[in-house]
């Protein structure tokens, strides 16, 4: 049986060629997936605007410090829904485009949730082990913008 569906909103960071993004690795004690791949974000609580909810999370995940990097513009890549086996939830993803460097910075600080901040070549995101079916947002990374 499925779990019951929700929205989630998440933020994928790279850079202007889009050679490199950056990833959350969740931790060795996260249920179901552990040290798997995530983007930043999470579930909008009831009532919550994509953008509220997603300034939430990513105060929950990260110091002051990075969320004024991360005040640039975001532009939509997909809204839709996630489908495996056992989970059924929709997803609205959105990209903020960083310099190298800055992706850089942000990888080399803590996290607040999670293992760490992963830069990820572009050539690698098919490879890992993602969480709740996020590998199926792989192919949105890869596309045209």
């Amino acid at each position: 049986m499925k779990a019951p569906a929700h929205h989630g909103v998440v933020l994928v960071l790279t850079n202007p060629e889009r050679t490199h993004f950056l990833l959350q690795r969740k931790d060795a004690s996260y249920p179901h997936f552990p040290r798997g791949y995530s983007f930043f974000g999470g579930a909008l609580e009831d009532g919550e605007t994509e953008e509220a909810g997603l300034q939430r999370e990513l105060a929950e995940e990260f110091s002051e410090e990075v969320r004024v990097l991360l005040r640039t513009p975001r532009r939509r890549r997909f809204s839709g829904w996630i489908e495996t086996e056992q989970f059924r939830f929709k997803i609205s993803l959105f990209e903020s485009t960083l310099s190298h460097d800055q992706l850089q910075t942000i990888a080399s600080m803590p996290v607040l949730e999670g293992e760490s901040a992963d830069l990820i070549a572009r050539e690698k995101l098919n490879g890992l082990a993602y969480v709740w079916g996020l590998e199926q947002l792989v192919p949105v990374l890869l596309g045209p913008v």
